[in-house]
């Protein structure tokens, strides 16, 4: 965070919370590339780890890919509320996403997240279980003829069925950077300038 020394304007936080998530999408080992996805149930709020497939800064827009069949998808057709909880210890940024996550089940923005999807992940989609019921054993929920290996093109394309996007049109972006000098924080929205407001 030397580079944020001298920082002045709100603008240059976001900037830099905007250049981290978007470098995620593509980098495995990015700590951005895993953020918490939280979403509203009977029980209260419910997290989970998800991968950023997806980011437009201009559009203030993530993605990430979910099994239709799962709680979380449930939980955002019954209110699409969420947060997105980003954390990365090597910049000392923490950014939460607020915003309305919609689901996209058999329509083209499924379509064309499942075409650059790898072969491996679309084996995740073809688990004969839906995600978080009771099993009576131990055993990998996948078909037996795809344990330890990647599918075909041509196996994997049942998977489809059971593939969703989670799209959230962000609503606010809440951005806290630790430094030494002292922390700063800035509350952003779409189309607003950004403020300055109390770590």
């Amino acid at each position: 965070m030397e580079a944020q020394a001298n920082v002045t304007k709100p603008e240059l936080i976001v900037d830099l919370a905007w250049s981290l998530i978007k470098m995620a999408c593509t980098q495995r080992r990015h700590p951005f590339h895993t953020p918490t996805l939280s979403t509203l149930s009977e029980r209260g709020p419910e997290a989970r780890s998800v991968i950023l497939r997806h980011a437009d800064e201009e559009n203030w827009e993530l993605r990430a890919n979910a099994d239709y069949r799962s709680p979380k998808v449930n939980q955002l057709k019954g209110d699409p509320r969420s947060s997105w909880l980003f954390y990365s210890f090597p910049d000392h940024l923490q950014v939460r996403c607020y915003g309305h996550t919609q689901v996209h089940h058999q329509d083209e923005i499924a379509d064309k997240a499942w075409r650059k999807s790898q072969l491996l992940s679309r084996r995740c989609y073809l688990a004969p279980i839906a995600p978080s019921l009771v099993i009576s054993d131990l055993r990998p929920n996948l078909p037996p003829e795809l344990v330890g290996r990647e599918p075909t093109e041509e196996e994997a394309e049942p998977g489809f069925e059971n593939f969703t996007v989670l799209r959230c049109r962000i609503t606010e972006m809440d951005i806290l950077s630790l430094r030494y000098e002292g922390n700063l924080r800035v509350c952003a929205k779409p189309r607003n300038t950004p403020i300055w407001i109390a770590p």
